[in-house]
């Protein structure tokens, strides 16, 4: 789901005037760093989940709430009722969906009795 998500940037996320057009890696390569930082961070938190899950859910989880404020503070900053792209709102839907799957999982992970 972390890949489909993040498939979702490769979408055009803003068009200027039909002249300029951004595609949502921008995003990534804007905040290099902190890209990065997200990727290490859900990646850890996948492989290491059976040592510590709780610790390691909540790693996970807080790196796809960094993934969402990403793309959430370029799409405020590029204009939200401007946009004619559908990129940024299948973006942010697909983030939400996988935040919420991530959650489900866990909680049928944690649940011994099902």
């Amino acid at each position: 789901m972390f890949a489909g998500c993040n498939a979702t940037l490769l979408l055009t996320w803003t068009s200027v005037h039909n002249v300029q057009t951004l595609d949502g890696t921008s995003i990534l390569t804007g905040n290099l760093f902190l890209s990065l930082l997200i990727f290490i961070t859900y990646g850890t938190s996948i492989l290491f989940h059976e040592k510590h899950p709780k610790v390691f859910f909540c790693t996970g989880l807080s790196s796809l709430s960094m993934l969402f404020a990403i793309m959430f503070s370029k799409f405020e900053s590029w204009g939200r009722f401007t946009n004619k792209c559908i990129g940024p709102y299948i973006g942010l839907a697909a983030v939400i969906c996988t935040i919420i799957v991530y959650i489900l999982l866990y909680a049928k992970d944690s649940n011994p009795n099902e």
